[in-house]
Formats: C-alpha cells, sequence, structure tokens
C-alpha cells in the first residue's frame, strides 16, 4: 500500500511511529513463538525423565514457564491485533487511541502497549489508551493542560 505524501509532516512521522511498532511487534511475537516451542520441548523432555520429587518439581516448573510465555505471546498478539486496526493517516483533534501527541516535550503514540520506539532518532512512547498518562490526556485537544503524578503537563502537538 502506497501512502501519498501530505502536508503534515506531523502526521507523515506518526504514519513511520506506526510502521516501526508493527515491525517491533512482529519481532516479538517472533522471538515469543521461538521461547513457546522451546518450553514445549523441555517439558517434553521433563515428562521422559525419571520419576520422583526432583522430576515433579522440574516439571512443574517447565509447566509454569510455559504458561508464562503463553500469556506474554497471547499479549503480544492482541497488541499487534489493535495496532493493525488503527489508521495511522488519519489526523486526530483529541487525544484518542491512534492519537500521536507531542506534550512538554516528549511524544505519546496512543495505541498499544509497545514502550518506547525510536523512530528517525526521535523518542516515541507507544502507550495503550488504558495506561494511566493516556487516561490522564483521553479526549483533551492541542493546548489542554493536564496533571499526571503532580507534574502538569500541555498538548502542543496532535496528529
Amino acid at each position: 500500500m502506497e501512502v501519498m505524501p501530505s502536508a503534515n509532516p506531523f502526521l507523515e512521522f506518526k504514519i513511520r511511529v506506526h510502521a516501526t511498532c508493527l515491525g517491533m511487534l512482529k519481532e516479538r511475537i517472533a522471538v515469543s513463538e521461538q521461547r513457546m516451542m522451546e518450553a514445549k520441548e523441555s517439558l517434553q523432555s521433563e515428562t521422559k525423565g525419571s520419576a520422583g520429587d526432583k522430576h515433579e518439581t522440574s516439571k512443574e516448573m517447565a509447566r509454569q514457564e510455559l504458561e508464562k510465555i503463553e500469556i506474554n505471546h497471547a499479549q503480544l498478539q492482541r497488541s499487534f491485533i489493535q495496532l493493525e486496526r488503527l489508521d495511522p493517516r488519519q489526523t486526530q483533534t483529541k487525544v484518542q487511541v491512534g492519537a500521536l501527541v507531542q506534550a512538554s516535550s516528549k511524544l505519546f503514540y496512543i495505541s498499544a502497549s509497545v514502550g518506547e520506539v525510536l523512530v528517525e532518532g526521535t523518542k516515541v512512547f507507544c502507550i495503550s489508551n488504558l495506561a494511566p498518562l493516556a487516561k490522564a490526556m483521553l479526549n483533551l485537544e492541542k493546548n489542554s493542560s493536564y496533571s499526571f503524578n503532580d507534574d502538569e503537563g500541555r498538548i502542543d502537538k496532535l496528529a
């Protein structure tokens, strides 16, 4: 899909942030799938081992590790789907899901819980709309102020 250039460089930057986040989540999902496969193999090899208390403890630890990996994998997949549904070309006039927000010298992409990404040398914090900071900014417009953890902030730019 080819994206036509727009007259809004901030919006163009949001499109690149979105693509970076998708790429990061794809990588994390691939790593998670590999870890899940390794954990399953480990659990199967534990099952084939000898009986006894040590064996049962080891098997239970392997089962718990696999469960943690599966939970993390499911969360990564949900984040990817949530992000994939967003159209980064859409300009937002309020802080909401899909908005790139410049607030108090920091950039936030209200999208999915990806964390900090580096795009063209610029740090962007990709956070879910359920994150406390996102909730503090939700529905605010450009030039609005917000309060978070006893700090005051201001919405300087939106896309």
